[in-house]
This record gives structure tokens, C-alpha cells and sequence, in this order.
């Protein structure tokens, strides 16, 4: 047995030294990716964006979705309530506020393998520039009002509305949704 592992070692360490010490000539050439059947990510750019404004979103070139933002709340409670302990630790109040956010996701063409679009995670830019990830709030319940789960996704040709709750940094000045940006009102 441990000469079978010891030649096992041999080989793979050999074979990891010829890998690492090859010119790249003997190396095979990928394909080039087929422009209709393999999306490439769309630019990151972001634009200023207003509520009840719609604005694109888009992952990916060809994707045609559109995003209206009809209202953000930043420091307040959950709306819908909150769930008990068991669902996880609450809002660190010392550093964080809870945002919540109600938009509609209407997906015209969504080009990739699955035919949906799902909202990326919300992004927080901070006084000092410094940009961060929303957490989820875990602890506040579902909405009740015809909203949808943020991360649920979107599929094409159809419109949804979709409800997110999640915790920030205080002092956060402006949120990326997409490719929108929105100025925070004061925590």
C-alpha cells in the first residue's frame, strides 16, 4: 500500500513539474466561444436612477430587462414583521440599518441556458467611498402585498415585483440595484 501511494506521489509531482516548466507551445487552443449560444457579461456601468423610473438591467449582452424602483426605506422596521430568533441573528444596530426595497422586474428577452433573470446582490457605497454588500435580513418576514422574494427569479416575457429587506452599513450614501444607482435618504 505504501508503495503504490509513494508512486502515485512520484508521478502526480512529475507530471506537475513538467506542466510548470513547458514554453506553452505544446498546449491546445479553446475554442472560441459561439456568440450565440455563450452570453458575455454586459459593461458594469451604472447610471443614476430615480424611483418610479424605469431603467435596463442587464448580466448579459442581448438581455432585455427593465427595473422600476417604487420605493426604498432605510432605518425602519420590517414591514411585513419579523421571525423569531431561530431564523437568525438580527441587525447589528451598533453599525448596520435595515434597508428595504420594492421594485418591478419586467424581463422582455433574457438570452442564457435558463430563460429568467435574478436581481444580483444589492451593493452599498459608504461616506468614505468604500463599496459593500447587503446582507440579508433575515428576521423580516415575507411581504404579504403581491411581492416576490428578491432573489426569485424573473422569467422572460413575464413581470414581477420583487421585495427585499437587508441590512447596510449606517451611514451608506447611495445604492447600486443593478445598473441604477440611487441616493440613500439619511440613516
Amino acid at each position: 500500500m505504501k508503495k503504490t501511494v509513494l508512486a502515485a506521489t512520484t508521478l502526480f509531482v512529475a507530471a506537475l513539474s513538467l506542466t510548470a516548466c513547458t514554453d506553452g507551445k505544446n498546449s491546445f487552443p479553446m475554442p472560441a466561444p459561439d456568440a450565440e449560444t455563450s452570453p458575455r457579461p454586459a459593461p458594469a456601468t451604472t447610471v443614476p436612477a430615480e424611483i418610479n423610473t424605469p431603467f435596463k438591467v442587464a448580466q448579459y449582452e442581448g438581455d432585455d430587462v427593465t427595473m422600476t424602483v417604487r420605493e426604498i426605506t432605510v432605518g425602519q422596521e420590517c414591514r411585513y414583521g419579523t421571525l423569531g430568533e431561530e431564523y437568525g441573528p438580527d441587525i447589528d444596530t451598533n453599525s448596520q440599518v435595515l434597508l428595504q426595497v420594492w421594485a418591478e422586474v419586467e424581463a422582455t428577452t433574457v438570452k442564457q441556458d435558463f430563460p429568467e433573470y435574478i436581481l444580483a446582490i444589492p451593493k452599498t457605497l459608504d461616506a468614505d467611498g468604500f463599496t459593500t454588500n447587503a446582507w440579508s435580513a433575515n428576521r423580516c418576514k415575507d411581504p404579504t402585498d403581491n411581492y416576490g422574494q428578491w432573489f426569485d427569479a424573473t422569467a422572460q416575457g413575464t413581470k414581477t415585483r420583487r421585495y427585499g429587506a437587508f441590512a447596510i452599513p449606517k451611514g451608506s450614501t447611495q445604492l447600486k440595484l443593478e445598473s441604477g444607482t440611487f441616493t440613500l435618504p439619511a440613516s
